[in-house]
């Protein structure tokens, strides 16, 4: 927000707040959250992660939109992943309604995939890379297991 009085142009405080973040390589507090103190974005320590982050939404959503949906999901990539997972159970539900499958009785699992056929990505690009669509559901990638490590026999 910029005010102008008899011709100068000054500035807010919220606007000069947010330049002096950029300045600091801070992301801004009014692009986290909004007036109210309610969150509206993805919390990153870092400005230029903070936009990396935005382009690769940006890029996973248009893809999606402009061509077919993708083989893997960047789970991470969605402001309501929860959400997302949730409309995978629905689809399901849908899809055996014949059977007639109820939304609650479907469960969700997680199948971690041979190395060899896995999307190794922490972002929304996956071009060039050939994997199999799952028979059922739906894959996703980003996810990161910090302190541990996973042993599949």
């Amino acid at each position: 927000m910029v005010l102008a009085i008899d011709g100068q142009i000054i500035m807010s405080p919220e606007l000069a707040e947010c330049i002096k973040a950029m300045y600091d390589m801070r992301v801004p507090a009014n692009f986290l959250y909004d007036p109210s103190g309610a969150e509206i974005s993805w919390l990153n320590p870092v400005l230029s992660a903070w936009l990396a982050s935005l382009q690769n939404r940006h890029y996973q959503l248009a893809t999606w939109l402009a061509k077919d949906r993708p083989i893997s999901y960047w789970l991470t990539g969605f402001f309501n992943p929860q959400g997302f997972l949730t409309s995978v159970r629905q689809e399901i539900t849908r899809s055996h309604r014949a059977e007639n499958w109820a939304l609650d009785a479907v469960e969700q699992r997680a199948e971690v995939a041979d190395p060899r056929n896995t999307i190794i990505a922490d972002d929304a690009r996956i071009e060039g890379k050939t994997i199999a669509e799952p028979s059922e559901g739906c894959w996703i990638h980003g996810l990161l297991l910090e302190g541990a490590s996973w042993n599949k026999p």
